[in-house]
């Protein structure tokens, strides 16, 4: 007997027994072995026989799960696209900073000091950050 420790640690798929249809014998389950797993294999058709009835079952079982897979598919993709939205608070805070630059400038410019030229070469703005890291990537935000 193996101990718990040494027992593989491999994932494997859950089936639901529920979600299976009951298929209609068609010849004799078999206990088969593939790989290192054991099963019962069960003939859903016999070789020139026309009777399809086990694949349909099989075929609405697989669209039932198609149709489960799109509509979760769907809304996971809704979901990413409005994570992945980028912020856009950079580009009103650089608009902003911009349009103050314009009105000082305009107003430099109308003053009656005719001796003086002004420009603005340089400057230095200080803001409070925000950073988040979400499952898609980072988003910013300034304040």
């Amino acid at each position: 007997m193996t101990s718990p420790a040494s027992v593989s640690s491999v994932v494997r798929p859950e089936v639901v027994a529920a979600s299976l249809p009951v298929f209609k014998p068609v010849a004799t389950d078999e206990i088969v072995t593939i790989g290192d797993r054991t099963g019962i294999f069960t003939p859903l058709t016999v070789k020139g026989s026309d009777n399809t009835d086990n694949l349909s079952k099989i075929v609405d079982v697989l669209r039932g799960e198609l149709a489960e897979a799109k509509s979760a598919n769907a809304a996971l993709q809704a979901k990413v696209a409005d994570l992945s939205t980028p912020a856009r608070s950079a580009d009103n805070l650089a608009e902003g900073v911009q349009n103050a630059l314009d009105g000082l400038a305009d107003r430099l410019g109308a003053m009656s000091n005719a001796t003086s030229n002004f420009a603005v070469r340089e400057f230095t703005l200080e803001s409070k950050v925000h950073v988040d890291v979400t499952p898609v990537g980072p988003s910013g935000s300034s304040s």
